[in-house]
Formats: C-alpha cells, structure tokens, sequence
C-alpha cells in the first residue's frame, strides 16, 4: 500500500472555497490521504460544508489562534508519513501529491519539498503564477534569509521532522519562513519542483510575502 499523507487545511469562514479546497484533494490520482481541517469557523456556510463531509475529512475544532497554532494543532494529530500543507480557499491539481511523494521517496535526502503555483482570483480564474526561482537545497539555503523561496501551501515534508520537535512558531507572523530559516540553520534539506501543481487564491484578505512573485500568465 501507499504511504498515507496527511493534507492539513486550516479553516476560518471559508465558505464554498473551502469545499473546492477539499475535493481538490479527494480528486488527488494518489490513493492514500487523510485530510485535516482545523477549523475555527462560526459562519454557517462553513460549518454547513464541514458538516457534509465529515465522513471523509478529520475536522477538528479550535479556537481562533491563528495559521501556526491551527498548522501546529494538526501536526500533532497526523498519522500519514508525509505532511501537505494547503490554505482553504487554493486547490491542489490533481497530480499534486503523487508527484511530491515520488519525488521523495526518490530523493531521500529531501525532507521538505514545495512546488509552484498558478494564481487564480476570487471567481478561480488564473492570472498569474508564482516561481520562486531556487530548486535545490544550495540556492534555498543561499537565499532563504533574504526572500521567501518555498510557496507555504504547496509544501510537503516528511513526518520524521514533527517527531523531532519542529513545529511552527505561533507568535511570529511569517511562521513558515521562520521555521524555514530555523530547519535550514539546522541542516536540513529543501527543494522545489519546477512543476504547477497548486491553484493559489490572490484574494484582498490573503496578502502574503509570496504575494510580491506574482508574474501575469
């Protein structure tokens, strides 16, 4: 059988985008997945959606703490050998995971890997992309302290790195490029593919230190 791989969403009133979020990787060509919302919504849309499939999701409720402590609060409760990242209102394409995971298993050496991206906007059109421009583990490293070079939703990592106490800071804004600066300085090893396999929404509400690599398609 697959390794399972464990995709955790944080959720906070996210309506209908949250339900695109979750079949995107009901859709996934990769058979073994466990999804993970932790959800502190109080809309009734939201809590409608979650309702609905609560057979094929594990969702659990949380106060509003924040991306880290949601991220944190299901890094603790995932069962998969690999941990993916991704926000409510993206979509993963449908090779997303398959790929990620057959790339490390094929590159063993790799413990977090990320991809990049097609923007959509509010209606899921896209209008543009985002390339971070660093695929090996040498130029991350060389240009992580300066800009952020891994797309935080579309990151996979083995689960061995929670089991050795990584964990996202909650009380620092850019959590992702923190823990990445920190697992760097430590010796860990990234990587990118050149690959598109996530729908990453450029809303008003979601501004992010990726927003500035944003190139027209």
């Amino acid at each position: 059988m697959k390794k399972l791989v464990s995709v955790i969403i944080p959720s906070c009133n996210d309506g209908e985008y949250l339900e695109k979020a979750i079949n995107s990787i009901l859709s996934q060509t990769y058979p073994n997945i466990e999804i993970i919302v932790v959800d502190s919504s109080d809309d009734k849309t939201t809590l409608e959606i979650l309702e609905r499939y609560k057979d094929k999701i594990r969702c659990f409720k949380q106060p509003r703490r924040g991306v880290a402590a949601a991220l944190n609060y299901g890094l603790e409760r995932a069962n998969g050998e690999y941990i993916a990242r991704m926000d409510a209102d993206d979509a993963s394409l449908p090779q997303r995971i398959s790929r990620q995971v057959n790339y490390l298993e094929e590159n063993l050496d790799i413990d977090v890997l990320g991809a990049q991206c097609d923007v959509i906007n509010e209606e899921g059109e896209i209008i543009g992309q985002i390339d971070p421009g660093y695929y090996d583990d040498s130029e991350i490293k060389a240009k992580v302290i300066f800009e952020n070079c891994l797309i935080h939703p579309t990151i996979m990592f083995r689960t061995k790195l929670v089991q050795d106490g990584w964990r996202y800071d909650e009380k620092h804004y850019a959590e992702d490029i923190r823990l990445w600066m920190q697992m760097a300085a430590k010796g860990i090893k990234f990587a990118n593919l050149r690959d598109h396999l996530l729908l990453y929404r450029h809303c008003t509400q979601n501004m992010s230190s990726n927003t500035d690599k944003v190139a027209p398609s």
